[in-house]
């Protein structure tokens, strides 16, 4: 069975399609991949078109990817369809500092992800194989019949939330879980996976030089295998989400 690979070309980073072409001669024989490449169109109708073709030639999977994304694994997609889920993806981050991951579950879970609200909370990747609320197209593979079943067309419309938020709605509508392998890390923008902490260093000094802390120095929720990220400078003062910090009472007791 033949796999549809949806390339939405619109503001490519300059690595990804060096990445890609290495990644697509490396499996285009093996999987029997058709390339569905629109160049300038809006993301929507370039993944409704890429759904479009995988049913007209049969296809069981369509796989995702944004021109912003690069440093695909050679096995990835023998990983993924070993892994035998209807949708399962790797994970990435976000492309500004502080490069949080952007694989989600909902704080609440009677929200809708097509609901703009501080919800979604961004958490790492701890096991395996493990499913969140909201995953990304960063290398994300599809079951064609995965659209046969949702009860709404997540490709209709590209309007305040985006269409990873609405294909992920229109699975939890129907009980189609959503799955992350633990297996690899996609790059995403500028900063690859092995400098983030060199951008995260970079990120809190900037906000200790303009004086930010408190609320808007981000903490990511929730425990990681390695560790948590929270500002170097936001551990020392101890003050986890409490506000802007004032310059201590020189004549309280205790101040040096």
């Amino acid at each position: 069975m033949s796999i549809v690979v949806c390339v939405p070309w619109i503001k490519a980073h300059k690595k990804h399609m060096p990445h890609f072409i290495q990644w697509y001669a490396c499996n285009w024989e093996k999987h029997d991949l058709k390339l569905h490449m629109e160049l300038w169109r809006p993301l929507h109708k370039v993944q409704a078109n890429a759904v479009k073709t995988a049913r007209e030639i049969g296809a069981s999977h369509i796989l995702f990817t944004e021109d912003d994304q690069w440093g695909y694994p050679v096995d990835g997609l023998d990983v993924l369809l070993e892994a035998n889920r209807d949708v399962i993806g790797f994970s990435t981050y976000t492309k500004e500092p502080p490069h949080l991951p952007m694989t989600f579950k909902r704080e609440d879970p009677n929200v809708s992800m097509l609901v703009r609200a501080r919800n979604m909370l961004p958490t790492y990747v701890t096991q395996e194989i493990e499913a969140f609320d909201l995953i990304t197209w960063a290398f994300t593979l599809v079951r064609t019949s995965v659209f046969d079943r949702v009860l709404e067309d997540p490709f209709r419309c590209w309007d305040d939330v985006p269409t990873d938020s609405h294909f992920c709605q229109a699975c939890h509508d129907v009980g189609i879980p959503r799955y992350v392998h633990n297996g690899f890390v996609i790059n995403h923008g500028h900063v690859p996976k092995g400098e983030i902490g060199f951008s995260r260093r970079a990120y809190d000094a900037m906000c200790a030089s303009r004086g930010i802390f408190g609320r808007d120095a981000i903490v990511i929720p929730g425990d990681h295998d390695d560790y948590v990220y929270r500002p170097e400078f936001q551990q020392a003062i101890r003050c986890y989400d409490t506000g802007p910090i004032h310059d201590p009472d020189p004549t309280a007791e205790g101040v040096l």
